[in-house]
């Protein structure tokens, strides 16, 4: 009789290659065979990816037909107002397809960004990964760079081989014109824009910001904590020797200083 086989997907964070061995058994009906057994066998990838990455179309009837909607690279951002500070906010970080219901709603994680960097594909999860150092700012690929383990943090934390000072991807984080990563009008908060909201972002999801727990791409392009903690990029460099910029969080609203290598979200302020 014929047969359909099928598995359950695993949830993964990245794309990830299943490799299956199909066995088909089946014995002859004539009665001078009908001991004898036919045997095949076949291999077979299946790439499965991650929740998020599959869901191309979601309704958000924050957005629909709102004219205050911002439309920016394919998605929709609505402004929020802090009643701590007055500042405006976009309403869901970079990349999220959706306003998040819940901390741990996939498909409003958003994109997660390497410090400094245009979006050309590398801030998606499903990014290509390959071990660096010493490339150029204009790097015109989608590749996650990354540390190979080798220990040598003096070079390995940053993902680029010039602008040992930050102030080049500083000020292309602070463009207004829709030029850089956020929409016009709009750019990557200061540290200090952070921390004056640290009583929102301590909340998380629970604040008008609505933080989802998105977890972070960690130097070693592993994901860190997904689902259970998140950061915020800031566009402020470190004062020490450049390998980190601060980034804000849950359990760090005062700041933290990460690797410039490491993938974390982004939310954009109105300037």
């Amino acid at each position: 009789s014929y047969q359909q086989p099928s598995f359950i997907a695993p949830d993964v964070e990245e794309a990830t290659v299943l490799k299956f061995r199909l066995t088909t058994k089946e014995r002859f009906r004539y009665r001078r065979n009908k001991k004898r057994t036919f045997r095949s066998k076949d291999f077979v990838d299946v790439i499965v990816y991650p929740r998020d990455e599959i869901i191309t179309s979601i309704p958000d009837a924050n957005t629909e037909n709102n004219p205050e909607v911002i439309k920016f690279k394919g998605f929709n951002y609505l402004p929020v107002t802090s009643l701590e500070t007055g500042r405006v906010w976009l309403d869901r970080n970079l990349g999220a397809k959706k306003l998040c219901d819940n901390a741990t709603d996939v498909a409003c994680f958003g994109d997660l960004y390497q410090w400094g960097r245009e979006a050309d594909g590398h801030e998606l999860k499903s990014s290509p990964l390959s071990i660096f150092p010493n490339y150029n700012l204009e790097v015109g690929s989608n590749l996650f760079f990354f540390d190979s383990g080798s220990g040598d943090y003096s070079t390995h934390d940053d993902w680029a081989g010039e602008d040992k000072d930050g102030k080049i991807r500083e000020a292309n984080w602070s463009k207004t014109d829709g030029t850089s990563i956020c929409p016009v009008g709009y750019r990557v908060p200061s540290i200090q824009e952070l921390r004056d909201e640290s009583i929102a972002i301590k909340k998380g999801f629970h604040s008008f910001l609505k933080i989802p727990n998105a977890g972070r791409r960690g130097y070693y392009a592993k994901y860190v904590n997904a689902k259970k903690e998140f950061s915020l990029w800031s566009s402020t460099p470190s004062s020490r020797p450049l390998e980190y910029a601060f980034t804000i969080g849950k359990k760090y609203t005062k700041g933290l200083i990460r690797p410039l290598n490491e993938g974390v979200s982004v939310r954009c302020i109105k300037d």
